[in-house]
């Protein structure tokens, strides 16, 4: 996040973005300094606020997305060929590489340049994790495969868009690959699926959608709504999501000095420290035993007279 001299500063002055955008903020919070207590940055309350007070809005044109970079005037045609995942990790490289002339930079000083998560993680430390199925869903080969074969071709034949001062020469394959993993994982811990007004998508008894529910929605990021830290007990935070902009709206009433927590959803600490980094027991109570789906066919096909194609297919069917 920049040096320690520069903290306070980069706070202040991705607030004055945020108002410089439209962007409405309540007097009663404050974006505070939590590294003491190993958080980074964090929203606090300075006054009581009331359950339902709004505590910020941000206008949808200010939500960070393939639509909303100048990449897709400067080079549309980038865009029509990716994915939306691959699409805003390749708006969010081209940002960076803007530096000083991207209109978001103020809010790229405050997201992190580094991750604890697994896809960063050495293949001696995941040794470590050998008997959970999380190790099964990182994807980083399938992830330098993506990088590799798509996004960098593509950044390279337009160099001129990402790199207008002729640098792109100077800047090798093996940085641009650790940038998309840089992005790539700014846009998994940081991002939100951004609703329309009302999705009528299926929700469950706690309000969250499926994981199949939230593919379906395109990613994007939403400055301050993402400066939230994440607590399951503490969650006192909301994000709600209006025709031209996202509130965030205090569930119960809060005290001042109460930290402002958001909440990930009923996600088990394995997905937790996968996405996130870091684990932490008030998740424990959404673990679940995850079996790979081959040591179910071969236990079926021991005690079932069904042949091995017919239980593929039902472990297909059910998967």
């Amino acid at each position: 996040m920049g040096g320690l001299d520069n903290f306070e500063t980069q706070s202040a002055a991705f607030l004055s973005w945020l108002s410089a955008r439209s962007c409405s903020v309540s007097p009663k919070i404050q974006l505070a300094d939590l590294r003491r207590h190993g958080a980074g940055r964090g929203v606090v309350a300075i006054q009581d606020i009331a359950e339902g007070e709004a505590l910020f809005t941000i206008p949808r044109s200010n939500i960070l997305s393939a639509s909303t970079s100048s990449l897709s005037t400067a080079a549309p045609q980038i865009l029509a060929q990716l994915d939306p995942w691959s699409s805003l990790i390749t708006t969010m490289i081209f940002e960076h590489l803007r530096g000083s002339d991207s209109a978001w930079k103020p809010y790229f000083d405050v997201l992190p340049e580094s991750f604890n998560t697994l896809m960063f993680w050495s293949q001696e430390e995941l040794a470590e994790l050998q008997a959970s199925a999380v190790t099964q869903k990182i994807g980083k080969a399938h992830a330098d495969q993506i990088f590799s074969e798509s996004i960098i071709p593509l950044i390279r034949s337009h160099a001129a868009a990402f790199f207008p001062d002729g640098t792109g020469a100077s800047v090798s394959d093996q940085e641009l690959l650790a940038l998309a993993h840089r992005m790539g994982s700014t846009i998994m811990a940081y991002a939100f699926d951004i609703e329309q007004e009302s999705t009528g998508k299926d929700v469950d008894e706690d309000g969250y959608e499926s994981e199949e529910e939230e593919a379906d929605l395109p990613k994007g990021m939403v400055p301050l709504a993402d400066m939230l830290n994440a607590d399951a007990d503490k969650n006192n935070a909301r994000l709600h999501y209006g025709a031209d902009a996202l509130t965030m709206e205090a569930l119960r009433d809060v005290r001042a000095g109460e930290e402002l927590f958001n909440d990930y959803g009923p996600l088990p600490r394995s997905d937790l420290l996968r996405r996130y980094g870091y684990v932490t027991s008030l998740y424990e109570k959404y673990d679940v035993v995850e079996l790979q789906t081959d040591l179910i066919v071969d236990a079926a096909r021991h005690e079932s007279q069904l042949s091995a194609d017919e239980l593929e297919a039902k472990a297909r069917r059910t998967s």
